[in-house]
């Protein structure tokens, strides 16, 4: 089913497809210096969209969201010229008249924006990518990560050069100004050339995520080995105290075995002490005693003497 969008002037037509379908042809120009077509990216869950012998083909992969719409880019002598300052009235030397009304066309500032912010997109997901892999350090899961943010491009190839845009399926036709539509063949290399333009940069962002990988794979390594030498040091100062509560524990031991000893000690002292003191006082008891004993036996004769 082929619709016509004007909230974007860019926007030549676009294609609903929900298993299979085809592109035919689109309006255009058969001036070749109008500018070249690109597709925009059709939202897939799965595969990429690739391309068919029947012309540009979108073959079903996984669940399309949405539609294929078809832009017109500016020329290339154009995108040489102006560079970003597409919007500036200033033609290349030796220009026509109808040149220099093409750079005011606004089909042009406007297909120049929607490239920017594709571009921008993308590089947003390659930051993305970049945060992603320096939260998690993971060097293999990172590379993986990246190829598949470069594979993760709408791949659409040439078509066949003796493509026929007459019996090829649907056709998506728009009039602007009367101008001629676009053979198959021709949006196919224009498809094209956009897509190897897309690859290029996926893949200077793709090196980029790859320098990064290493650099943090050089900084998580370094981590590791300095988290391994604190590791070695704690168990090294664990050890230590282990040996020094052992000394504290013999310490203990030994002092506990003086402490007890010097008590026996002096357990001992005094009670060989009261053991002399208690022999002298019963020597003493005893001295006493038989001078009693003796002093009575005389008292006793001398009464028996007398009487």
């Amino acid at each position: 089913m082929a619709r016509r969008s004007d909230s974007q002037a860019t926007l030549f037509c676009s294609v609903d497809v929900t298993d299979r379908g085809s592109i035919s042809s689109a309006a255009g120009t058969d001036d070749k210096d109008f500018g070249t077509w690109v597709a925009s990216p059709a939202r897939y869950e799965g595969s990429d969209v690739v391309d068919g012998s029947d012309g540009v083909d979108i073959k079903r992969a996984g669940t399309l969201i949405g539609s294929l719409d078809i832009y017109a880019l500016p020329p290339e002598w154009m995108r040489q010229d102006l560079g970003d300052n597409i919007g500036s009235p200033t033609a290349p030397a030796g220009s026509t008249e109808d040149d220099e009304d093409r750079i005011h066309d606004p089909d042009f500032t406007s297909n120049r924006a929607w490239t920017s912010s594709n571009v921008d997109k993308y590089h947003r997901r390659a930051e993305a990518a970049a945060v992603a892999i320096q939260k998690h350090f993971r060097g293999n899961q990172a590379r993986k990560a990246g190829a598949a943010l470069v594979n993760a491009t709408p791949t659409l190839e040439k078509d066949d050069q003796d493509y026929d845009p007459v019996n090829a399926g649907p056709a998506c036709a728009v009039e602007k100004e009367g101008k001629t539509s676009l053979t198959g063949s021709r949006l196919a290399q224009a498809l094209s050339q956009n897509r190897q333009w897309a690859q290029t940069s996926f893949h200077v962002y793709h090196e980029r995520t790859e320098a990064a990988v290493i650099v943090l794979q050089k900084h998580f390594r370094g981590a590791i080995a300095r988290a391994e030498a604190a590791r070695r040091r704690q168990d090294k100062i664990l050890q230590m105290n282990s040996v020094i509560q052992e000394t504290h524990s013999r310490a203990a031991l030994n002092i506990q075995r003086v402490f007890r000893g010097h008590l026996a000690r002096r357990r001992y002292v005094i009670l060989l002490k009261n053991r002399h003191w208690a022999q002298e006082r019963l020597v003493a008891a005893h001295v006493k005693t038989e001078h009693a004993v003796d002093l009575l036996k005389t008292a006793f004769h001398s009464r028996k003497a007398s009487a």
